[in-house]
């Protein structure tokens, strides 16, 4: 079943009000080796190419800006008019955390703030004047997640924290908050909580799993336990205790990100582990027809810090993954180059001004659709130890409250550009998720702090440099063809520390004025294949 095109949501009045063409459906693939434009297809795996492919509306620019502008319209658009009580004893990993997604298929999108102690989480109805708080719907938790739980074709959402529930959405959005299934086998009394859910179709079954990543700190009495496999059923989940090595999931987790990293069809997972020189570092599980193996003595790419979140993309259009791993002492960037993960932080200039503050959410875009990757950070921690040189009127220390960054990549470099777009906020940050939501095409940023209510930062028109959005099956690695090159992204729902987005991948075109060919290729085995010319400022559905 098609969504509605376009996807995202609408609340802005000074939207174009151009009329649109209609959406196109191009209908089943065939001769998936040649592209329309004559040119030869750029997929040489001899894969079955099969699929649907939908055009949406093309969104017109008539007066470009020179260069992304943005406004903080969190207040006025509803979100957080009550900023959360940064007093609560949930301390610094109490930072609100993030879901976005369409969930009732009507072109706006939900969103959820999750708190784990400091007050109930929150629920936004979104809407084409903003959001609208569903109140009384969700008890305190974290990391939420919009998953089909019932494998009915509808959205639920699932919370994780001290005691994990789901909620069982209906076509109106309501529901009510029910315990998840026991982590824990009957009379284990854990300490454990579930800190991140990260989503894939782990067991290559055609339905969704969810890795539940769970800290090895405990928030009261009981043993340190396992991290734990969800698989999803219509008749109910089932709680797989035995899926991970304990040597890897008994750390402290943070957050997890599932991709193929090995290009062998099934799903694998980055696991971002807190303390990593005392409990262990942050790590590669490849999942080997179905079994997850320590990838450390192969992969080269175990981290020691204290991490927080990850992202992925292909930075720097070589066709492999990269991955950006928020922490502290620093944050940190890998790169894989033939088979292992090499760190470039140093030499991406990505650590030239590395600041004082703990590294939270991070994640990739591109801020101004010139096809280079670019990267948003949130950091700041009021609760670390050892600089409180300075008081802010609450006692802590304000050497800690940063300003938000924004990194932008230039011919494989990365450079400040925060204050030039006047994103430089001061705070001590946490979540974050970049995606377009209100189609002029510049992806927009989702901001929770600690102390205050989350911000939002609404681009404030189109410019020049053309794009492309395109939704493609979850885990499925997706490669766009212009006349510059082939840029590449991951369909995923994880977007760096505790935040997850069920929205389309975003690619700048920079001056590209067409797309010659899209490529997804598809867990398991299979692609789809969009054959160009395709033109951009739009949306581009691909269904199996």
């Amino acid at each position: 079943m098609w969504r509605a095109l376009p996807i995202l949501i609408l609340p802005m009045a000074c939207l174009s009000s151009d009329p649109k063409p209609a959406a196109t459906d191009l209908g089943p693939i065939s001769d998936p080796e040649t592209t329309q434009d004559g040119g030869p297809s750029t997929d040489t795996g001899g894969l079955p190419a099969t699929g649907t492919v939908r055009l949406g509306d093309i969104h017109s620019c008539p007066t470009p800006l020179a260069a992304p502008e943005y406004e903080e319209v969190g207040l006025a658009l509803g979100i957080d008019p009550d900023a959360f009580d940064p007093a609560a004893p949930g301390g610094h990993e109490d930072g609100p955390s993030l879901a976005l997604a369409d969930v009732n298929n009507d072109g706006y999108l939900e969103l959820v703030i999750g708190r784990l102690e400091a007050g109930d989480s929150r629920f936004y109805v979104g809407g084409a004047l903003g959001f609208t708080e569903r109140s009384g719907m969700m008890p305190p938790g974290r990391s939420p997640l919009f998953v089909d739980i019932n494998v009915d074709g509808i959205l639920d959402l699932m919370m994780g924290g001290i005691r994990p529930y789901q909620i069982h959405l209906s076509a109106s959005l309501d529901g009510s908050a029910v315990d998840l299934p026991d982590l824990d086998p009957p009379g284990v009394a854990s300490a454990s909580t579930a800190h991140d859910f990260a989503l894939a179709d782990f067991d290559g079954d055609g339905i969704e799993d969810v890795y539940v990543v769970r800290t090895a700190t405990p928030h009261g009495t009981g043993a340190v336990t396992n991290d734990r496999m969800f698989h999803l059923y219509p008749e109910g989940i089932v709680v797989e205790m035995d899926a991970i090595p304990e040597s890897v999931g008994l750390r402290h987790g943070f957050d997890g990100l599932p991709f193929d990293e090995d290009g062998d069809g099934d799903m694998d997972i980055y696991l971002v582990h807190d303390h990593g020189a005392t409990v262990g570092a942050s790590t590669l599980l490849r999942n080997d027809d179905g079994v997850f193996i320590d990838a450390r003595d192969t992969c080269f790419c175990e981290l020691y810090a204290s991490a927080k979140g990850i992202d992925i993309t292909d930075i720097d259009r070589d066709g492999e993954p990269d991955v950006l791993i928020s922490g502290s002492p620093m944050n940190t960037l890998l790169s894989r180059k033939a088979g292992s993960w090499v760190d470039v932080s140093e030499a991406s200039n990505f650590r030239a001004d590395p600041g004082n503050g703990a590294g939270w959410g991070a994640v990739f875009l591109d801020v101004d659709n010139d096809g280079a990757k670019d990267i948003l950070l949130a950091q700041g921690d009021r609760w670390s130890p050892g600089m409180a040189d300075s008081t802010l009127p609450d006692g802590n220390p304000a050497s800690f409250d940063v300003p938000l960054r924004l990194l932008r990549q230039s011919d494989g470099l990365f450079t400040e550009i925060g204050p030039q777009l006047g994103i430089d906020t001061l705070g001590s940050f946490r979540a974050v998720v970049a995606t377009d939501m209100n189609s002029d095409g510049i992806e927009d940023l989702v901001v929770t702090q600690v102390w205050g209510r989350t911000l939002l930062f609404m681009s404030k028109g189109c410019t020049a440099n053309n794009w492309i959005t395109i939704d493609a099956p979850l885990g499925a690695k997706v490669s766009v063809r212009t006349a510059s090159g082939t840029q590449t992204d991951w369909s995923r729902a994880d977007r760096g520390l505790q935040s997850t987005a069920r929205v389309p991948l975003h690619f700048g075109l920079g001056a590209d004025t067409e797309v010659l060919e899209i490529i997804a290729q598809l867990p398991g085995g299979g692609r789809i294949v969009a054959p160009g010319p395709i033109a951009p400022r739009r949306r581009v559905d691909l269904r199996p």
